[in-house]
C-alpha cells in the first residue's frame, strides 16, 4: 500500500474524517476531486446511532428468517440416529432398485474388510469413500449395485480363537480342528455383526441383507469350483518349491502377508571356497601367475543356509578378474567381479589385481562344499547375479531362495532342506546343528563351524564376518522374521497369466495416478508363482486327496465337484467332519473297494486367504465392477489376487476403474500406533468419549471427503478435525439461513419467470451453474476433496459474502409477494436444492435434516439430479459485473486494512469511470445517484454516485474505476437498518411508505 493510502488509513483509524476521504482504484491513486458535490459536510466527530432493534417497534413489519432447524445439535448421536430412522435408511438401497426412472446399473465392488476386531480410522476412510460414491451415483440416476462383504478366514482369527478356546495350562493343542473352527467362526461372526452396526452408523448404504462372507457355504463352494477350473487349465499345480515360511506361525505366507523392517540385523559374511577342479585354460592362467589354487569368494547374509549350499553362481555378462588377497603369511587367489573391486572390504586382507580372465575360463569349475569337503559343487552361470554389492559370486541353496531354486531346476541340482516346520535344523544334520533354530541360533552355529574348518584346512576361509542392517521380511501377524524354505505346496502359475493381466489393465483407469498405478501392478506381477496353500485349520479346505501308500496326488475329474456340492449343503466343516468315504465321489470309492485298495487320504491344507478374497468378483454374478476402492497396500494384495484369478478364469479384468487411497497419519505425519498414543478412534469423533464431546458422523465423513482423495497419507488430528467441524457448521448455518428465508415460499406458486429476475439474482444463478458443473465433474473424476473445497469456497465467497448481503433488504423489507422478494427466494430455493443434492453424498445427515424442514418426508438421496437449466449460464454477466466486483474488492480490502471503526454501510461512495466500465456500472444503477440500487446492495454502502470521466483523468487504463468515500450524514432506518433516514427520523422514505401501505401485512413468525 502506498504512503498516501497508509495516511488515509490512519485518518480513518483516528476518526479525523474531513469533508471527504478519497480512496484508490486499480493503481492505488487518490483524488480529492471526484466527490458528490451536493452532499452536506460530515461531522468531525463520529456519531453513535441509536441501536434500536426492529423487534422493539417494527418487528411485525420485517420478514426475518424463520425455521425450526437448530443451529447446533446437542445430542448428535441421538439426532443422527433419529434421522436415519425417520428416512428409513435401512430401506433406501432396496428402494432405489424400485425406481423405474433410474438408468444403467453402476457396480461398486467391495474388497472385503477383515472380520477381526473393532473398526479403525482406516476402515472409516475406505468405507465412507465407497459410500460417497454410492450416494453420488444414486443422485446421478444410476441403479447402484453395492454388496458389502467380509473376509472371515485366516491366521489372525485362528490365533484369537486359540486364545479364547485354550484352558489354563492346557495349551492350544487341546483344541481339535472342529473345535477351533467353531470358535473361529463365532469370533468372526461377532466381529461382522459389530462392524456392520458401525458401518450403518456411519450412514453407509448397501445391500446389507445379502452381504457376502467368505465363510458362507455358497461362497466356499464357488471358490472350490473356480479352483477346479484353474487346476484343469494347468494354472494351479502342486510342486516342491521354496516359499516364504513363518516358523512363528508354522505356515507358508504370501508376499502380501509380509512386512519389511528396515532395521533388521543380519550377518555380513564373505567366505572364500577353495576350487577342486577347473578348466585347463584357467589352470594355465593361474600357473602363469604363480598360483596353483583358486578360491571363490561369496557374500551372504544367511550363513544358516550354507549347509544346503549346492552351487555358486556368476553372471556371464559381467567381466571378472583374478585378485590376490593377503594377510600375514596367508595368500589367497580369488575370482572377483571387476566392477566390485573398489568396494572390497575384507577387514585386514590386502588385495591386488592380478589379471583379467575370459568368461569361458570359468566353465567346468568345481569347489569344495564349505561344511562337507567330500562334496564337490559347480560354478554356474545365472543372470540373477548383479554387481550391486558383494563379490559377483553368489552362494546358491536351491531349497532356500527363489532364484536359487530356478538355477537348481535348470541344472538339476538337489533340492534338499533339513529344516523342520518349527524352523529348526532336523536331526539328519547331526550335531552340533540338529535342533537349533535356524533364525535364532543357526547363523552363529554355522559361523563357529566355519572357524573350525578354516583352522584345519583352506576349503572355506572366512574373509569377513560382521553385521549389516537392512530390510528383511517379517510375519505381519506375529512380528517375527520369516525364512525361505522349500516345501511341497500348491501354486498358481502367475507367470502364465501375467501378460494377459497387463493387457487387460490397458482398459482400466487408475486414480489418482494412472501411469504409476499400472507400474505398481507390473512390479507386483513379476513373481512367477503364487503359493496358495496354508498349513492351518480356519479356512477353505484344499479339496485334494493323496494315495495312502505313496502320497501321490489323486487325479479325478469329479472330486472337487462332489466336495463342493457337499460343502454347499453342509458347510465347510464337512471336510473335517466327514470321512474320505463320504467325501470322495461314490464311483471312485467303488473302484477302490473293487480293487481292495485303501481309500485315498484327504489333504490337511487350506487355501490362502488372498485366494478367498481374490475371488469375490464371483459375487457379481458375471458383472464387471465399474469401480473398486481400496488402500495403496492392495497393489500387492487384493488388487493383484482379484486381477489374477479373474484373468485366469475368464480372461478379463474384474474392474473398470480403481480408486487408490493412502494410509492415515497424525498431524505430524507419523504413523498411528497405540504405543505412540496418536491413534484417532473414529468412534471418538462421532460419539465422543469421557473427555471429548462427540461431533457426529458428518464430521468424520467430511474429513474423509476432504483428505481421502487428496493425499497419499491423509492426516487426522484434533486441529484438523476442529477446522473441518467449523466448515460443516458453516454449511449448516448457510443452509439454515436459506431455509429460514423460504418459510413462506412455495415454488409451485411463487416462482417468477427467469426473465423477471434481477441482474443480481441471475448472476447468482450463473455462479451456481459453474459450481454445480464443477462439483459433478469432480465427482466423476473421483476428486472428492475438490467437491468439498469448492463447496466451502462457494458458500463463503459467493453466498455468505456476496449474494446474501445484497438480498437481505429485499428478503426482510420488501412486500411479501413482491417480485423482488420472490425473485430472491426463488434463487435461494434453487441454491438450496442444488446444495442438498451435491452435499448428500458427503454429509447426508445434515442434508436430510434440512430437507425434512424444507419438504417433509422427501429424501434428497432418492432424488435424481437434473442438470441446471442452460439459461443460468450467462458469461456476459461476468463481464458486466466485473467492474463492480473489482470496486467491491478494493473497497473492502482497504476497509479491512484501515481498521475502520464503523461499517461500510455508513459510507457514501463516488465512482469515477470511463467506458466500458461506466456503461457496466450504469447497468446496475441507471441514475447517477442512488441509495437503493443494485450497486448499493452489492457494495454494501449507503449510496453510490457514478461520474463519467475520461481515461486521461485516471491512469490511462481501461476498465478502471476511481473511488472516493465520505461518511453519510444520514442515520440508520429503524426498520431496514439502511443508512438513509433523515436526522431525527426513525424510518427512511421507502419504509415509511411501506408502513403506510402495508400496515395490515404480518410477516412470518420468528
Amino acid at each position: 500500500m502506498s504512503l498516501l493510502a497508509r495516511q488515509s488509513c490512519n485518518l480513518l483509524q483516528n476518526k479525523a474524517l474531513s469533508k471527504f476521504i478519497c480512496f484508490f482504484h486499480g493503481s492505488q491513486c487518490f483524488s480529492q476531486e471526484n466527490v458528490h458535490k451536493n452532499k452536506k459536510p460530515c461531522s468531525q466527530t463520529t456519531r453513535k446511532d441509536k441501536k434500536v432493534p426492529p423487534s422493539s417497534k417494527y418487528q411485525q413489519t420485517v420478514f426475518l428468517p424463520s425455521t425450526k432447524l437448530p443451529l447446533r445439535v446437542k445430542d448428535i448421536l441421538e439426532h443422527e440416529l433419529q434421522i436415519q430412522k425417520e428416512f428409513e435408511w435401512n430401506k433406501q438401497y432396496e428402494r432405489q432398485y424400485m425406481q423405474t426412472e433410474r438408468r444403467a446399473e453402476f457396480v461398486l465392488h467391495d474388497g472385503p474388510p477383515y472380520a477381526n476386531g473393532s473398526l479403525h480410522i482406516g476402515h472409516a476412510l475406505n468405507k465412507i469413500l465407497k459410500d460417497i460414491t454410492v450416494r453420488q451415483k444414486l443422485i446421478e440416476g444410476f441403479k447402484v449395485h453395492y454388496k458389502p462383504g467380509w473376509d472371515c478366514h485366516g491366521l489372525p482369527i485362528e490365533l484369537q480363537a486359540m486364545k479364547m478356546g485354550s484352558s489354563p495350562g492346557a495349551g492350544v493343542k487341546s483344541l481339535s480342528p472342529l473345535e477351533l473352527r467353531k470358535i473361529s467362526r463365532q469370533f468372526a461372526e461377532s466381529c461382522v455383526k459389530e462392524q456392520k452396526k458401525t458401518f450403518e452408523r456411519w450412514g453407509v448404504l448397501g445391500d446389507w441383507n445379502n452381504a457376502y462372507l467368505t465363510a458362507q457355504p455358497s461362497y466356499v463352494a464357488r471358490q472350490l469350483r473356480l479352483f477346479d477350473r484353474l487346476k484343469k487349465k494347468g494354472l494351479i499345480f502342486q510342486a516342491h518349491m521354496p516359499v516364504f515360511y513363518s516358523p512363528s506361525s508354522r505356515t507358508t505366507l504370501a508376499e502380501a502377508e509380509l512386512v519389511y523392517k528396515d532395521d533388521h540385523i543380519s550377518p555380513d559374511l564373505t567366505l572364500a571356497l577353495r576350487c577342486a577342479s577347473f578348466s585347463t585354460r584357467l589352470k594355465e592362467t593361474l600357473s602363469s601367475l604363480g598360483a596353483d589354487t583358486l578360491h571363490l569368494p561369496v557374500f551372504t547374509t544367511t550363513p544358516w543356509t550354507l549347509p544346503f549350499n549346492r552351487a555358486v553362481c556368476y553372471n556371464p555378462k559381467l567381466p571378472y578378474c583374478l585378485v590376490a588377497l593377503s594377510r600375514g603369511d596367508k595368500r589367497v587367489v580369488g575370482l572377483w567381479a571387476k566392477q566390485l573391486l573398489p568396494s572390497i572390504d575384507t577387514t585386514g586382507w590386502h588385495w591386488q589385481h592380478l589379471a583379467d580372465i575370459n568368461i569361458e575360463e570359468l566353465e567346468a569349475v568345481h569347489y569344495h562344499h564349505p561344511l562337507d569337503t567330500s562334496q564337490l559343487c559347480p560354478l554356474l552361470p545365472s543372470d540373477h547375479v548383479t554387481a550391486e554389492r558383494g563379490t559377483g559370486l553368489v552362494h546358491t541353496a536351491p531349497a532356500h531362495g527363489q532364484e536359487d531354486y530356478l538355477v537348481g531346476v535348470d541344472h538339476g541340482l538337489q533340492l534338499t532342506s533339513a529344516v523342520g516346520d518349527d524352523g529348526c535344523y532336523e536331526e539328519s544334520l547331526g550335531p552340533p546343528l540338529a535342533g537349533l533354530s535356524v533364525l535364532e541360533e543357526g547363523n552363529a552355529a554355522v559361523l563357529s563351524l566355519l572357524d573350525e574348518t578354516s583352522k584345519t584346512n583352506q576349503e572355506a576361509l572366512v574373509l569377513r564376518a560382521g553385521e549389516m542392517r537392512h530390510s528383511y521380511p517379517y510375519d505381519w501377524r506375529t512380528g517375527k522374521p520369516v525364512m525361505i524354505r522349500a516345501t511341497k505346496q500348491w501354486f498358481v502359475n502367475t507367470q502364465a497369466v501375467r501378460d494377459d493381466a497387463m493387457s487387460c489393465l490397458e482398459g482400466v483407469r487408475i486414480f489418482p495416478n494412472d501411469g504409476q498405478g499400472k507400474k505398481n501392478f507390473g512390479q507386483h506381477l513379476q513373481r512367477r508363482h503364487w503359493c496358495i496353500s496354508r498349513q492351518r485349520v480356519w479356512g477353505v479346505p484344499l479339496p485334494v486327496f493323496y494315495d495312502a501308500c505313496t502320497g501321490d496326488l489323486i487325479e479325478h475329474d469329479d472330486i472337487v465337484k462332489h466336495v463342493s456340492d457337499i460343502i454347499e449343503r453342509e458347510g465347510s466343516d464337512a471336510w473335517w467332519r466327514l470321512s474320505e468315504r463320504e467325501l470322495l465321489p461314490p464311483v471312485l470309492v467303488q473302484s477302490y473297494d473293487a480293487r481292495g485298495e485303501t481309500l485315498p487320504v484327504k489333504g490337511s491344507d487350506i487355501l490362502d486367504i488372498w485366494m478367498d478374497s481374490g475371488v469375490t468378483w464371483l459375487e457379481l454374478g458375471g458383472r464387471t465392477a465399474d469401480l473398486v476402492i481400496e488402500g495403496l497396500d492392495q497393489y500387492r494384495g487384493w488388487f493383484q489376487s482379484t486381477l489374477v484369478t479373474s484373468v485366469a478364469d475368464r480372461g478379463t479384468a474384474p474392474f473398470k476403474r480403481i480408486l487408490v487411497h493412502g494410509f492415515t497419519v497424525d498431524e505430524h505425519g507419523r504413523k498411528m500406533s497405540k504405543s505412540a498414543g496418536n491413534v484417532v478412534d473414529p468412534k471418538t469423533i462421532t460419539e465422543g468419549s469421557a473427555d471429548i464431546k462427540g461431533r457426529g458422523t458428518d464430521l468424520l465423513r467430511w474429513w474423509v471427503c476432504r483428505t481421502g482423495t487428496l493425499h497419499k497419507t491423509p492426516t487426522c488430528g484434533e486441529n484438523i478435525l476442529a477446522s473441518y467441524n467449523e466448515e460443516v457448521q458453516r454449511l449448516r448455518s448457510i443452509m439454515r439461513f436459506m431455509l429460514g428465508c423460504l418459510s413462506d415460499y412455495d415454488p409451485a406458486k411463487d416462482a417468477p419467470n427467469f426473465s423477471d429476475l434481477s441482474m443480481t439474482d441471475r448472476f447468482a444463478l450463473h455462479r451456481l451453474f459453474a459450481y454445480d458443473q464443477n462439483a459433478w465433474i469432480n465427482y466423476e473424476l473421483l476428486q472428492y476433496h475438490n467437491v468439498a473445497r469448492e463447496t466451502v469456497n462457494f458458500i463463503t465467497t459467493q453466498l455468505s459474502q456476496l449474494y446474501f448481503p445484497s438480498i437481505k433488504h429485499r428478503l426482510y423489507c420488501s412486500p411479501r409477494n413482491s417480485l423482488e422478494r420472490r425473485s430472491a427466494q426463488h434463487v435461494l430455493h434453487c441454491v438450496l436444492q442444488c446444495l442438498l443434492l451435491t452435499m448428500t453424498p458427503i454429509v447426508p445427515h445434515l442434508t436430510h435434516d434440512v430437507a425434512r424442514h424444507l419438504t417433509p418426508g422427501e429424501s434428497p438421496q432418492l432424488k435424481i439430479r437434473s442438470p441446471l437449466p442452460l439459461e443460468y449460464h450467462d458469461p456476459h454477466l461476468e463481464e458486466l459485473l466485473a467492474p463492480c466486483l473489482r470496486v467491491r474488492e478494493q473497497l473492502f480490502s482497504l476497509h479491512a486494512l484501515s481498521g475502520l471503526a464503523f461499517r461500510t454501510t455508513k459510507l457514501d461512495l463516488t465512482l469515477s469511470a470511463d467506458s466500458p466500465a461506466y456503461e457496466a456500472l450504469t447497468k446496475l444503477q441507471s441514475e447517477s445517484y442512488s441509495d437503493s440500487s443494485i450497486l448499493c446492495d452489492i457494495l454494501q454502502v449507503a449510496s453510490v454516485t457514478i461520474i463519467r470521466q475520461s481515461t486521461d483523468n485516471l491512469t490511462g487504463k481501461e476498465d478502471e474505476v476511481s473511488l472516493s468515500i465520505s461518511e453519510s450524514p444520514l442515520q440508520s432506518c429503524l426498520r431496514c437498518r439502511k443508512v438513509r433516514a433523515a436526522l431525527g427520523s426513525e424510518l427512511c422514505r421507502e419504509c415509511d411508505l411501506y408502513i403506510h401501505n402495508h400496515c395490515s401485512e404480518t410477516p412470518a413468525e420468528l
